[in-house]
């Protein structure tokens, strides 16, 4: 049964639909997945052999870059095609500017697509939610879960709410149960006691346990597979598609015949330099997370395999643009797990493979691109027109070229205000092959700069900073004049300004 905005049954397809090309869109999240560990991408370990697969007949991009290093600020951009310092969702409690409740994907192609999306992730649906307007199928995450937390279920729209009411914030991040005196011991209880059963009857083909977003909800990544092959041929065409799966993020916990998978295969990469930002994890933690990942991220691998042979059987990819990105990458270095503020490649570079419809070669693209790419992109390949205030511009493909100087931006501001100016965050900016990582306002570590050679240095072993001034001075002043062109349309509330 499909429900509108989680609660209302659609009584048919009534939408009138106006789309020149009367294609499909698919766009699929792995959350957290990291060109640097696919084998897509240069990884000795052959985690990817299903994408390896897909991108024979796909567009392959080789630099394609996420706008912030986890998922709230990165997903807005994806959907709205502007940077983080525009559209201002900056932490885990932020909301995008209302500006943005309409100029989003779903706003700009209402009269083009039949909508749906769905997530694991709450800080995606927090976004998701913020579009809801322009959804025709929101589908609530606890549908597709194996086990969900029931007290939570009165904030089942308005996952925002739910997430800031059972979560105790520390600096840096959300650390547990909220420190409520009602909340913490009720969520404790209950939680372990009615998801040890779940967790318990699903042993033996999950030993080390489900997909956790955190929020008590447990779910099986092969059901959300399912419920997305069922999507591509019940719903109304044409349909644009968003589905933002959790796997192969944190708890990593693949099925069993993926457990173990490259444990003790002797794989060596160079010891970093430990971060200012370090999180004080050893070099042998690190090893042993990375194991863990890897293993995870190849069982994601399968069930997109098995995702593109349900799709394939059906014919949908004969009138579907299949599109394969992530919200962020990951990090297993300089002492840091996850992300923490840095913007080192493990944790922005990220995959992108776009399949047309009726594709049969494969074709590479090296020049840098972004996430906020995306909307543009498909506004382009539906015959739509592109808004004025979009930061993004249509990738690369069908006949546009290549720009290689192109400058791609990313940044994590989590500590700063929504309204006020950023005095407290990590800017990158890449043009090839230079990158530029700019720490602003921490304590101790203020305006420092880092500059690396991707092409003759893609792991940013040797700061070139000091030897290449004019470089770093380039691309700060880069970085200064889009910001002051972003704090005009947000102290302004216009996305007209240019």
């Amino acid at each position: 049964m499909f429900y509108l905005l989680g609660n209302i049954e659609t009584q048919g397809f009534v939408k009138p639909i106006k789309n020149a090309t009367g294609t499909n869109v698919i766009i699929l999240i792995f959350d957290a997945m990291s060109a640097r560990h696919m084998s897509l991408y240069g990884y000795p370990r052959k985690t990817t052999p299903n994408i390896d697969r897909f991108v024979k007949t796909s567009t392959i991009f080789h630099q394609h870059h996420a706008a912030s290093n986890y998922t709230k600020p990165s997903t807005a951009s994806l959907l709205t095609g502007v940077l983080p310092w525009s559209h201002r969702a900056l932490g885990y409690y932020s909301t995008l500017l209302e500006l943005y409740d309409h100029a989003n994907i779903f706003g700009e192609t209402t009269s083009s697509f039949y909508t749906l999306a769905y997530t694991h992730n709450v800080l995606a649906m927090n976004v998701l939610q913020e579009f809801a307007a322009h959804i025709d199928l929101l589908k609530p995450l606890q549908e597709l879960a194996a086990y969900n937390f029931d007290l939570l279920d009165d904030f089942k729209n308005d996952y925002s709410m739910g997430f800031y009411a059972t979560k105790e914030w520390s600096e840096g991040g959300f650390v547990g149960p909220s420190a409520s005196l009602f909340i913490n011991p009720i969520h404790n209880i209950i939680y372990t006691l009615t998801s040890s059963k779940v967790l318990a009857a699903n042993k033996k083909l999950y030993p080390l346990g489900l997909i956790d977003n955190g929020f008590g909800d447990l779910f099986k990544l092969e059901d959300a597979i399912n419920w997305i092959a069922q999507c591509s041929t019940s719903t109304p065409q044409p349909y644009l598609g968003y589905f933002h799966l959790l796997s192969p993020h944190e708890p990593y916990n693949p099925r069993v015949d993926f457990v173990g998978k490259f444990s003790g295969d002797n794989l060596y990469l160079p010891e970093k330099p430990t971060s200012y930002f370090s999180q004080g994890y050893t070099q042998e933690q690190l090893k042993q997370f990375r194991y863990l990942y890897d293993d995870y991220l190849a069982y994601a691998d399968s069930e997109f395999g098995r995702l593109l042979g349900m799709l394939e059987k059906n014919g949908v990819l004969d009138n579907t643009y299949l599109i394969l990105t992530s919200d962020h990458g990951q990090m297993f270095e300089r002492g840091i797990h996850g992300h923490g503020i840095t913007l080192y490649e493990p944790v922005i570079h990220i995959p992108l493979i776009i399949h047309a419809p009726g594709q049969t070669q494969g074709k590479d693209i090296y020049s840098p691109t972004s996430n906020i790419d995306v909307l543009p992109t498909i506004l382009q390949l539906t015959n739509q027109r592109l808004p004025s205030w979009l930061e993004g511009e249509p990738l690369p493909i069908f006949g546009k070229s290549d720009n290689a100087q192109r400058l791609v931006f990313s940044m994590d501001g989590k500590e700063n205000s929504k309204m006020k100016p950023l005095t407290k965050a990590t800017f990158s900016a890449i043009q090839w092959p230079y990158k530029l990582n700019n720490y602003r306002g921490y304590p101790g570590y203020d305006n420092i700069d880092e500059l690396f050679d991707l092409n003759n240095d893609p792991e940013e072993l040797n700061n070139l900073a000091a030897s290449h001034p004019t470089v770093v001075v380039d691309l700060k002043n880069e970085l200064k004049k889009n910001q002051a062109i972003a704090e005009k349309r947000y102290l302004g509330h216009s996305i007209d300004q240019q």
